[in-house]
């Protein structure tokens, strides 16, 4: 199975958007590799799947994951802290924010 390449691009404000092969999994967000992994498990993609992060116009991987482990986390900003990866739970742990924009109603803010 051909790994899945993911391309991030910036959209201002320090958040990206997500396309695979040219089709956008998510819009204007802070975690573009986690919440397009997420837009991927939801269309029913294998979560053993290899999935692999590269800005626009770049040939360099910059994440490797699988989707499966890639949906499973997100990342906690503290102040005064480092960002670091914890536990996902669907509802508590989405990224909420007004300016992101859901390409799936059914998935509402998490992507």
């Amino acid at each position: 199975m051909a790994n899945l390449i993911v391309t991030v691009s910036p959209a201002g404000g320090g958040k990206f958007i997500a396309d695979l092969d040219g089709r956008r999994l998510c819009n204007r967000t802070h975690s573009p590799f986690i919440m397009a992994a997420r837009a991927l498990m939801a269309e029913g993609y294998d979560p053993a799947t290899v999935i692999v992060m590269r800005h626009q116009g770049s040939d360099t991987d910059c994440l490797i994951s699988t989707i499966g482990e890639t949906a499973s986390v997100c990342v906690v900003e503290e102040q005064n802290q480092p960002p670091r990866f914890k536990p996902y739970r669907q509802g508590q742990d989405a990224e909420i924010d007004g300016q992101e924009l859901p390409l799936n109603p059914g998935l509402g803010a998490f992507i």
